[in-house]
């Protein structure tokens, strides 16, 4: 319909406007809404319905009139529509199928409470053409009708040019300040990430804003990614909100926490929830005078792979059993994992963890009885060696080893006139001379007792330069303390002996047999049956060198004395007595034969007896389970071999009554096949068909069962890394989740993907309440986590708008924190203001109750009055 200006200057216009919405026939024809049959209550409620979009149509986009009108007789003569009315008035609108002038706006735009009184143009159409003009004319001078009209244009406007609705002018702002606030928390994470996975200290001695001095790696971190980021400069220097810069300790640990505990530790425990048997390991280390429990959890995922994760630290008040027991079974609790399928515990050799009756695996025994336990392999083949270093002359020369790697080390001067003869003897300086020894792991010192060995006629050229002086080391001649000569001339005396160039060798020798068994029980993916194997394959290599041990002790021998010879110590052995208390006093025919039965022979003897003994439980679980193995399988196997598991965990298995046929399958697959047989319960569990699924289930618990607390040993090595001095006050929450992502390295957390959610609330940042404050974001972890979504439901950015909470209610006109409430009567605005707190409560919104106006007909809002007719600039 084709409209133009009024030609009366006091009349508002209605501009027509280019169709921008699709025509509707139902809303082509004002008269299609506006039934005469209907009620004006009804009326009322069909235009209360209508939706912008529709009035929009009626309004711009009404039906032509026909070329030709219909007639009617009136007062004497026929009486018809005159379309130069249209022309003149642009807010009427005549409906074909009634035969009828409407004023468009005030047909659908007037307010109920004010169109309930109205009849003719509003409510009803009018069809006396007699007198018309009039009535037009004094209904076009009502103050209704021009607000009406005015409020026409404005959604005219609004349709035709949505971008300048003040909403949607708030919602541009509001998206730009979303944007910049995204950035500034992606850098924020990205620096908690990058530190945290570093294992790097966060806090400095001054951290506040603007950064000035030493403000600690987070925020230098930080400073420097703004150098090429103008947004993030803005924010560390000039914060919109001091309260609200989410730098504090406070935020770091609500990130540290995110990523650590919600996202990396609830992929784990979902992956040991879909695993369902699981084993618990756990080893007591101190740091800091506070003792700390390492839990680390074994279990085989989907992919039929063994794995060992560390879930948590905790903070022991006391190391009873008990104590342990209760934190052990809180953690699982809290991990939310059932302890009815727990089938096995792996700790150390302590009698408060291993003790039968009062230990702690005696204690989860109590509650689940299939939770096997498995004394450490690590710990008992390190045992064995400790145990076998007990040879009185074997422990004096450790001992005298050690005692000089302490004085050498502790003194930079004594360690740099070390390094600088070895440099002019080696010409390469690229390595420390000695090494510090292991108190607890001595598979470890094997090559510092080779470094030793090797460095022995620099040692002993140190010992003479510190006691007589000269040599080709000016800087070192004067300064030495009669106490260092003293001491240098103890040690020359001991490095002189030809015994400790030959214990060092001998140890050395032997070890090196249990070195790559010690490196294979430690991994995370072996098994009960493949570390005992590793273990008795070294017994057997030890009892085949003590079989031939002349060969053995000649070649050891033949290398002391090179050693000898080119340190100038003369061989020798001790004095000869008919009766010795302290030391073997063996017959022997040389040097060679007295070291070979005085060190070698008792070495390898005991290590053979140790080991044996040690691992006499162990092997006994191994010969339970090996059947089931296909290397083991031949053809005098029978699954009463596995009676005893079998036994154990015949409520585990889907359908026990069919395992004998399942067992002659398995057993029948590999005595018939070429292929190669797995040797490891994980390549089994892979070569294992679903049609076999009592072999499956038994194969699962099997690799389920621990080996070795190695897992936990290295989760202390990462605690001694995070938890160092500096940082030892830190909660046990914090250094479990930085624990997490620090040992979860290869966990790409990608935070690019960082988006706000619709529930964001603003939260006065009040000292009390301060932790609640929270941004709602999306992290996404590559690979390993993908399309994770993970919300904040604890922090808020004060500067957010909550313009988000109001979608939905377009009664509310919301401008960042001011909220404008329109309504018709009283109790139309009662039912809005009900709408409005709910969604306060809902969102945790504050207001205040001295800034509310309440049942106004007029309120000045951004500057300007607010009343019924409009806005009054």
């Amino acid at each position: 319909m084709e409209c133009s200006n009024s030609t009366e200057p006091s009349t508002p216009t209605v501009k027509a406007a280019p169709s921008a919405l699709p025509e509707s026939p139902q809303f082509s024809d004002i008269g299609n809404i506006l039934d005469p049959s209907k009620s004006v209550n009804d009326l009322c409620q069909d235009v209360a319905t209508l939706s912008n979009d529709n009035k929009y149509s009626l309004l711009f986009n009404h039906v032509s009139p026909p070329s030709v009108f219909p007639s009617t007789y009136s007062k004497g003569c026929n009486r018809r529509f005159n379309p130069v009315w249209l022309n003149k008035y642009t807010w009427l609108r005549y409906s074909p199928k009634l035969n009828g002038l409407f004023c468009g706006p005030c047909s659908l735009l007037l307010s109920i409470d004010k169109r309930k009184d109205k009849c003719l143009l509003v409510n009803r159409p009018y069809s006396n053409w007699v007198k018309i003009s009039n009535i037009l004319k004094k209904h076009n001078s009502l103050s209704y009708h021009s607000a009406c009209v005015q409020s026409a244009d404005t959604l005219r406007a609004t349709v035709v040019n949505p971008i300048s609705r003040i909403d949607v002018i708030n919602n541009s702002t509001l998206q730009k300040q979303i944007n910049e606030n995204q950035q500034i928390l992606r850098q924020i994470v990205r620096a908690i990430v990058y530190l945290a996975k570093q294992g790097l200290p966060f806090r400095g001695d001054v951290e506040d804003l603007p950064l000035s001095k030493n403000p600690g790696n987070f925020l230098a971190l930080l400073r420097v990614f703004a150098e090429t980021d103008e947004i993030l400069y803005k924010h560390l220097t000039t914060p919109k909100a001091r309260n609200a810069t989410y730098l504090s300790p406070m935020s770091q640990n609500e990130v540290i926490s995110v990523i650590g505990h919600d996202i990396i530790l609830a992929k784990i425990v979902s992956e040991i929830k879909q695993a369902q048997f699981y084993s618990v390991l756990a080893d007591e280390v101190s740091s800091h005078n506070i003792e700390h429990l390492p839990i680390c959890i074994r279990f085989v995922d989907n992919e039929n792979c063994i794995r060992e994760e560390f879930v948590s630290f905790i903070k022991l008040q006391r190391v009873r059993a008990i104590d342990v027991a209760i934190a052990i079974v809180t953690c699982l609790q809290n991990l939310g994992l059932s302890l009815s399928d727990l089938r096995g515990q792996g700790y150390d050799g302590a009698s408060t963890m291993s003790g039968a009756k009062n230990g702690v695996q005696a204690k989860l025994k109590e509650i689940q009885p299939k939770a096997v336990y498995t004394h450490c392999s690590g710990h008992a083949l390190n045992l064995s060696i400790v145990s076998s270093c007990s040879i009185p002359l074997i422990r004096n020369c450790v001992d005298a080893m050690k005692s000089f790697t302490i004085w050498v080390k502790y003194s930079p001067k004594r360690e740099g006139l070390l390094k600088a003869i070895a440099a002019e003897k080696t010409h390469s300086t690229s390595r420390s001379i000695l090494l510090n020894m292991c108190v607890t792991r001595w598979i470890e010192n094997i090559e510092g007792w080779e470094r030793f060995t090797q460095a022995h006629p620099f040692m002993l050229q140190m010992c003479e330069i510190i006691i007589y002086g000269g040599g080709n080391f000016p800087q070192y001649d004067d300064g030495w303390t009669a106490e260092d000569k003293r001491n240098a001339l103890a040690h020359m005396k001991c490095l002189e002996s030809f015994e400790i160039i030959y214990c060092m060798t001998a140890l050395s020798r032997c070890l090196m047999y249990l070195k790559e068994a010690m490196v294979k029980i430690q991994g995370k993916e072996m098994d009960i049956v493949g570390g005992v194997s590793c273990a008795m394959e070294c017994c057997e290599e030890l009892k085949t060198i003590r079989a031939n041990i002349d060969s053995f002790s000649n070649r050891i021998f033949d290398h002391c004395k090179r050693i000898a010879e080119a340190s100038g110590v003369q061989i020798s052995m001790p004095r000869v007595t008919k009766r010795q208390q302290n030391r073997l006093n063996p017959e022997f025919t040389s040097p060679e034969d007295y070291y070979k039965k005085t060190i070698t022979i008792p070495f390898l003897d005991h290590m053979i007896a140790d080991i044996g003994s040690r691992f006499s439980t162990h092997t006994k679980q191994a010969a339970s389970l090996e059947k089931i193995l296909p290397t083991k399988i031949n053809d005098d196997s029978a699954l009463s071999d596995l009676s005893e598991a079998i036994k154990l965990y015949s409520d585990d298995l889907p359908n026990h009554e069919i395992l004998d046929e399942e067992y002659s399958r398995w057993k029948s697959k590999w005595l018939t096949s070429n292929d190669s047989r797995p040797a490891t319960l994980q390549e089994a569990l892979k070569s294992c068909p679903s049609s076999l699924p009592n072999i499956h289930t038994l194969l699962k618990l099997f690799a389920t069962i621990p080996l070795s607390s190695c897992s936990c040993e290295r989760s202390a090595s990462a605690l001694r890394r995070l938890n160092n001095y500096l940082r030892c006050s830190q909660t046990e929450e914090r250094l479990s989740a930085l624990a997490l992502i620090h040992m979860n390295y290869d966990t790409d957390i990608k935070i690019d993907n960082l988006d706000t959610c619709a529930d964001v609330s603003v939260i006065p940042p009040t000292k009390s309440d301060r932790h609640r404050r929270s941004l709602n974001f999306t992290l996404q972890a590559a690979n390993e986590y993908p399309e994770l979504t993970q919300l904040w439901k604890e922090m808020q950015l004060k500067y957010f708008s909550i313009l988000w909470i109001w979608y939905g209610l377009e009664f509310a006109y919301v401008y960042i924190d001011d909220v404008l409430v329109a309504s018709s009567d009283e109790v139309e605005h009662k039912n809005y203001l009900t709408q409005i707190f709910d969604h306060f409560k809902y969102y945790k919104v504050f207001i205040n109750s001295d800034k509310c106006e309440f049942g106004q007909s007029s309120v000045h809002f951004l500057g300007d009055i607010v009343d019924e007719n409009g806005i009054d600039c």
